[in-house]
C-alpha cells in the first residue's frame, strides 16, 4: 500500500468505526438538512398562502404561469451564444 491510500482491508477496528461513524454522521446531516430545507419551505408558503383571496392568487398563477416559456427561452439564448442549440428533445453541442 503506497502513502495515502485507504484500505479499508488492512485497517483495524478503529478505521473500521471511524468509517462507519463517518458514514452515519453524514446521513444525519443529510437528513438534517432536508428537514431545515422542507421546514423553511412549509413555513414560507404557509405565510404566503395565509392571506389569500381567489383575486391575489389569479395574479399570481398569471404571474407565476409563463416562468417554463421564459426559462426554456433563455436556456436557447444561452445555448446559441455559446454555439450550441437547445430543443424539446435534447441540448447538442452546448457545454453550459
Amino acid at each position: 500500500m503506497s502513502r495515502g491510500e485507504f484500505n479499508l482491508r488492512q485497517g483495524g477496528l478503529l478505521t473500521r468505526l471511524g468509517l462507519v461513524s463517518i458514514l452515519i454522521s453524514g446521513f444525519v446531516l443529510a437528513i438534517g438538512v432536508i428537514g431545515f430545507v422542507f421546514a423553511g419551505a412549509w413555513w414560507g408558503l404557509a405565510r404566503f398562502a395565509g392571506d389569500l383571496s381567489p383575486g391575489s392568487l389569479a395574479f399570481y398563477s398569471i404571474l407565476i404561469g409563463p416562468a417554463p416559456l421564459l426559462l426554456s427561452l433563455l436556456a436557447s439564448i444561452v445555448a446559441r451564444a455559446l454555439g450550441g442549440t437547445v430543443d424539446a428533445r435534447e441540448a447538442r453541442h452546448c457545454f453550459f
